[in-house]
């Protein structure tokens, strides 16, 4: 069964980039894409994504406390963050609000699949750029 993925991001040319790559994979289904914190709260509670692939600067909000609150409703809901914030600070507090995975927009494609993946299985996941 596909892992079912909400994508949360602000841009709509990073939306279609994420498209054109995440459509193209068999084992997962991008069932709904928010590009504000308010529409993904709201995306979150109608259909219950087994994952939401989660932008940190979105205009109404915080990624960060976007996912915190997610994952008050959620427990079990995984979270991975896809960002342009490569800062110690910004992956800690992810981390901290429960988020499964941190991958910097520069990462390559697959290192993001094997993020999404991961994640999904369980496991956290963290870019090696973050990680050195």
């Amino acid at each position: 069964m596909p892992i079912k993925l909400l994508v949360v991001e602000d841009h709509p040319v990073v939306r279609m980039g994420l498209q054109m790559l995440l459509d193209a994979q068999p084992d997962i289904d991008i069932i709904a894409e928010a590009n504000t914190a308010a529409e993904a709260l709201q995306l979150t509670d109608r259909l219950q994504p087994d994952l939401v692939l989660m932008d940190i600067g979105l205009p109404d909000g915080s990624g960060i406390s976007t996912t915190a609150e997610i994952k008050r409703r959620y427990p079990d809901m995984v979270v991975v963050a896809l960002t342009i914030h490569e800062d110690r600070e910004y992956v800690e507090k992810m981390l901290s609000v429960g988020a499964s995975g941190y991958v910097p927009k520069r990462a390559a494609p697959d290192e993001l699949l094997t993020a999404i993946r991961e994640a999904a299985r369980g496991q956290i996941f963290l870019h090696s750029v973050i990680t050195t």
